[in-house]
C-alpha cells in the first residue's frame, strides 16, 4: 500500500514540476508567445481603412484588426494593398502611420520602444514626445533612435531602410556600437505643405506643394510624381511652378507626392487626403414649354355607385392628355387600406372592368408613369358598388281581383307602369293551373278574345333590361260564362290584341 502511495507522489510531483517548468519556460525564453493577461497595451488603433491584420510573431494565425483595438508588445502587423493604419503609442503619444502593403514589428523594453520594419512604407511622428522614452528603429546597420523628431522609413524585400529625417533629431547605433547623428547632407529637401497624412479639400484635383531647401534647390532639377500607391507613382508635369512651390494634378482620394532630386540623390514624399468641396447649385426653375400629362375619369365624379345584376365588378373609365412622356398606366383597387389589385395597361387604352370578390366600398386610382415606372399624373376615385335592386312588383289598374269577360269572350284589362320596365310578361292559367298562354309585351294594356267559358286566372311581372323578372302582381280572376255567345267551334283558338 506504501508503495501504490509513494509511486502516486512522485507522479504528482512529477506533473507539477513540468507545468512549472513550463510557465517559466514560456515567460522568460518566448514573451511574445504569451497571452496578454494582465499586461499593459503599449500602442492603440486610432485610424483604419479596409483590413489590417496582427499576429503574435510566432505565431501563424493572424488575426483581423479592428478599430480602437489595442496592441502589445511582441505583435507583428501586416496591411493589405488598399488598406492605411494609423496607430498611438500610448506612453510617448507618437503617431506611426503604416501605408499599403508594409509590415512591421512592435516590442517595448525598458525605457524604448522598438520598431522593426519588415517591408513597405512607413511615417513616425515622435515631435510630441516627451516621456524620456526613446523610440527606435532596427535596421540592417543598426538601430535608428528618433528624439523628439518625425521621420519616414521605406524597405522593400531585400533591402536596406531608407531613411527620410523631416525635423528634429535621428542618431544610429551601429553594429560596432558607434553612434552617429543623422545629419542631413549639405543639400536638404523637405516638404512643408501639405503636412503627413493631412487632409486637405479643394475644388479641383491639385494640391498646392510647398518644400524647404537649404540651400534653395532649383526647380528645375526636381523630378514630381505622384500615385495613390507607392508601386504606381508616376512622373506628372506641374500646371504651375516656381522656387519653393508647385501646383501638382492629382487625383481625388489618397495620394503620395514624391519629390526627387536625381543628381543630388535626394528624395522626400508626403501623403495626404483630397477631398472634393461640393458647391451649392443655385436651383433656376425653368418653365417647360411641353404640358405636363393629366389623367382623368370620363364623368369627372370622384365618388360615385356601380351596380351590377349577377357578378359585382368595377367599371373604370378615363381619359389621357398630353400622353407624349408617359408609357403605361398602372391601376390599382384599393379595399380598406389592402390593394387588391395592380394592373398595368397600355397609355392608350381608356376603359378597364375589375371583378370584385363582394359589394361595397373601393377606392380606384390611376398613375401615368414613364419608361423608369416614375409616377407623372395621377387620378383616384371612390366606386361603391351594389346589387341592382329587382323591379317591383305591377299593380293592376282596378283593384278587383275578379273581372267577368264579355258575352263574346273577349277581356281587356291595363296596369300601372312600372319604371325601368323594358316589357311585362303575362301568363293566363286554366282553373286547374295548367298555362293556356304565356307572353311578353311592352303595352301595359291587354285583350284577349273568343275565350271559352270558364275560370281563368291571370298574373302579371314586370321585365328590366337585364331580363330580370319581378315579383307577380296580385292574381286576377277571369270568368267566362255558360252563357257565352261564342260557339263552340270557335272557342278552339284565342285571338290576343
Amino acid at each position: 500500500m506504501s508503495s501504490i502511495k509513494k509511486r502516486i507522489f512522485i507522479s504528482f510531483c512529477a506533473s507539477v514540476g513540468g507545468v512549472v517548468a513550463t510557465w517559466y519556460y514560456f515567460t522568460h525564453h518566448y514573451t511574445t508567445l504569451r497571452f496578454h493577461i494582465n499586461e499593459k497595451p503599449m500602442a492603440q488603433v486610432e485610424k483604419l481603412e479596409n483590413i489590417s491584420r496582427k499576429k503574435l510573431s510566432q505565431h501563424r494565425t493572424w488575426q483581423v484588426i479592428e478599430f480602437g483595438e489595442s496592441l502589445y508588445s511582441g505583435e507583428t502587423i501586416k496591411t493589405s494593398s488598399d488598406s492605411d493604419l494609423q496607430i498611438r503609442f500610448l506612453e510617448t503619444d507618437a503617431l506611426l502611420n503604416l501605408e499599403p502593403d508594409s509590415l512591421i514589428t512592435i516590442s517595448k523594453n525598458k525605457n524604448s520602444i522598438s520598431l522593426n520594419l519588415l517591408e513597405g512604407n512607413l511615417f513616425v511622428d515622435s515631435s510630441s514626445n516627451d516621456s524620456g522614452s526613446a523610440l527606435t528603429l532596427e535596421t540592417s546597420e543598426g538601430a535608428i533612435t528618433l528624439t523628439k523628431a518625425s521621420a519616414s522609413f521605406s524597405k522593400t524585400k531585400d533591402s536596406a531602410v531608407s531613411v527620410n529625417v523631416i525635423s528634429g533629431k535621428a542618431s544610429v547605433l551601429t553594429k560596432d556600437g558607434i553612434i552617429k547623428d543623422l545629419k542631413r547632407t549639405s543639400v536638404q529637401m523637405v516638404i512643408a505643405e501639405p503636412k503627413n497624412w493631412s487632409v486637405i479639400k479643394s475644388k479641383v484635383p491639385e494640391i498646392k506643394l510647398n518644400w524647404l531647401g537649404n540651400p534653395n534647390i532649383p526647380w528645375k532639377e526636381l523630378v514630381f510624381k505622384v500615385g495613390q500607391k507607392r508601386n504606381d507613382l508616376t512622373p506628372v508635369n506641374p500646371v504651375s511652378l516656381k522656387d519653393g512651390e508647385a501646383i501638382l494634378p492629382v487625383r481625388f482620394g489618397k495620394n503620395i507626392v514624391q519629390v526627387e532630386h536625381l543628381e543630388k540623390h535626394l528624395v522626400t514624399s508626403v501623403r495626404f487626403e483630397v477631398l472634393p468641396i461640393v458647391e451649392q447649385i443655385a436651383q433656376v426653375e425653368v418653365l417647360s414649354k411641353e404640358p405636363s400629362v393629366e389623367v382623368s375619369w370620363e364623368n369627372k365624379l370622384t365618388e360615385e355607385t356601380q351596380v351590377y345584376t349577377t357578378q359585382p365588378q368595377l367599371d373604370l373609365k378615363w381619359q389621357v392628355k398630353n400622353p407624349l412622356k408617359a408609357k403605361n398606366l398602372v391601376i390599382k383597387i384599393f379595399d380598406g387600406e389592402s390593394i387588391i389589385l395592380t394592373e398595368f395597361v397600355k397609355i392608350s387604352e381608356t376603359e378597364f372592368k375589375v371583378p370584385v370578390e363582394k359589394p361595397g366600398r373601393y377606392l380606384a386610382s390611376i398613375e401615368a408613369v414613364d419608361e423608369y415606372s416614375q409616377k407623372l399624373a395621377t387620378t383616384q376615385k371612390t366606386i361603391i358598388s351594389q346589387e341592382l335592386p329587382f323591379l317591383p312588383k305591377p299593380d293592376w289598374d282596378l283593384e278587383t281581383t275578379t273581372h267577368q269577360a264579355a258575352p263574346n269572350g273577349s277581356y281587356q284589362t291595363q296596369w300601372v307602369p312600372v319604371e325601368s320596365a323594358t316589357q311585362y310578361k303575362l301568363i293566363l292559367r286554366n282553373k286547374d293551373g295548367k298555362v293556356i298562354k304565356e307572353w311578353v309585351q311592352q303595352k301595359t294594356s291587354m285583350k284577349l278574345n273568343g275565350m271559352l267559358p270558364g275560370e281563368y286566372s291571370l298574373s302579371l311581372s314586370a321585365v328590366d333590361q337585364y331580363q330580370r323578372v319581378s315579383p307577380n302582381s296580385v292574381m286576377k280572376s277571369v270568368i267566362v260564362s255558360e252563357t257565352s255567345e261564342i260557339l263552340a267551334p270557335r272557342l278552339k283558338t284565342l285571338r290576343f290584341k
